[in-house]
Parts: C-alpha cells; sequence; structure tokens
C-alpha cells in the first residue's frame, strides 16, 4: 500500500478548507503555528508530525468535533477507525510532552497504549520512517473519510442547509475546556483552597464531559453559567468539604 508523506497530509487538509469555502464561507479549520516537519525522517521528525496532527485535530476550533459527530452517524466503521488514530495521536503527544507518574493508572495505560502502536508501526529496534509514514497515512484516511461525509451530507440542497444549521449551532454552543477552569477558580477561592490544579481538577473522573452535558441543557450561555457556577462550587464542597 502507498504511504502518504507529510505534504499529502497538507493536501488533505487544503482539500476540506476550500470545501469549507465553498459550503460555508470560510475556512473553518484554525491557523496552526507549530514547525513542520523536515527531512530527514527521523525520530524529530516524528514528533514534530505528532504535535502538528494535535494541533489540527484538538486545537484549531470546531470544526472537527462536529465532522466527528456526522462521521459516527454516517459511517461508523470509519469513525471508529479515526477515532482509534486520533487517540494514538493524542497518546503520543500526552507521553512526548507530559510528565506521565508511575502511580496514575490512567498516565500508565496512555504509555502502554503508545508504546503497543510505536512497536507495531516501527519495529524493534524503531525504524522512524515507517512510523511517520503509518502515522501520516492514518491520518489521511480519516480526514478523507470526513471530507467524503460533509460532501455526501451536502450533496442535496436540503441536505447542505441542515448540516450547516447543525454546526453552527454545535459551534455556538460547544465549551472549549478552558472555559470550564475560571468557574473552578472562582469556587475554589470562595470555599478557601489554595493551590488546586484546576486542569487537572476538571479532566479528572470525567468532569469535563459531565459539565458540557450540563451546559447543553440551557438556551443561554449566561443561563448555562448561572447553573454552572453552582454545580461546580457543590462538587468541590461535596470532594473537599466546605471552609
Amino acid at each position: 500500500m502507498h504511504k502518504r508523506n507529510f505534504s499529502q497530509l497538507k493536501e488533505c487538509v487544503a482539500k476540506i478548507e476550500t470545501f469549507c469555502r465553498s459550503v460555508l464561507g470560510t475556512n473553518q479549520i484554525g491557523e496552526i503555528s507549530l514547525d513542520e516537519p523536515e527531512d530527514p525522517l527521523d525520530e524529530l521528525y516524528f514528533w514534530k508530525t505528532v504535535g502538528w496532527s494535535y494541533a489540527l485535530i484538538f486545537e484549531t476550533g470546531g470544526f472537527f468535533r462536529f465532522s466527528n459527530k456526522l462521521l459516527r452517524a454516517s459511517n461508523p466503521a470509519a469513525f471508529r477507525e479515526f477515532q482509534a488514530t486520533t487517540n494514538i495521536v493524542h497518546a503520543a503527544r500526552t507521553v512526548h510532552g507530559h510528565n506521565l507518574r508511575r502511580d496514575s493508572s490512567s498516565d500508565q495505560a496512555t504509555r502502554q497504549r503508545f508504546d503497543i502502536w510505536l512497536l507495531s508501526a516501527g519495529g524493534a529496534p524503531i525504524e522512524w520512517d515507517k512510523c511517520i509514514s503509518t502515522l501520516v497515512d492514518d491520518i489521511c484516511r480519516g480526514l478523507l473519510a470526513v471530507e467524503s461525509t460533509w460532501v455526501e451530507q451536502c450533496r442535496e440542497e436540503w441536505g447542505r442547509e441542515e448540516t450547516v444549521r447543525a454546526y453552527l449551532e454545535h459551534k455556538q454552543n460547544y465549551w472549549e475546556a478552558h472555559e470550564f477552569d475560571r468557574f473552578v477558580e472562582v469556587a475554589a477561592r470562595e470555599i478557601g483552597l489554595r493551590d488546586l490544579d484546576y486542569v487537572r481538577f476538571r479532566n479528572s473522573n470525567g468532569r469535563l464531559e459531565r459539565w458540557r452535558r450540563l451546559v447543553e441543557f440551557f438556551q443561554t450561555r449566561q443561563g448555562a453559567e448561572v447553573a454552572l457556577r453552582r454545580a461546580i462550587l457543590k462538587e468541590l464542597v461535596d470532594v473537599f468539604g466546605a471552609r
């Protein structure tokens, strides 16, 4: 099977950007400021590919979040494959950029997931060019599936209108993870907690997704914020006690 390279990954992204402009009026994929990988195809090239791909999938706005929902509904097999790829990208970036604790089962599970993939893709000793081509090929397949799904959904005018409406609604109502931190900070201060790691707290025990489900009950962001302040304060009290 032909293995794609990084320039072809950029071509896949460019095709999606062109499609966005034609259907949504503007490109919906945010700018990526990270350095792109350059030859030779070594370990540094691999980690730059990981970082760039992570930014593309997780940090360029709401397009890929919504596209995952669209893909899951219309092509479950392609969704599962792309989800597996994005999980590896996330695990690789975590292993490379974070301090993983030996006493954390979730940290060690992340490391093990990536180590298994690395051995499968690159062998032992590691052949980094194989890791690079495997990763890029998997991401490209996912991007092509995303593009194909959008094209199919927008083939008819009624489908295009409904898909665009759903996307814009999702984009408006979705809360980025960091948006919850100020509520945790205010609530922690209210009950006298000092030096709380807000990011670690909101990312543990499924809180982030639970809070996102909570705000979906409200038609306005103002209403959601009121409820969120109360819910997070109660959760902090339940976990750490009142002052």
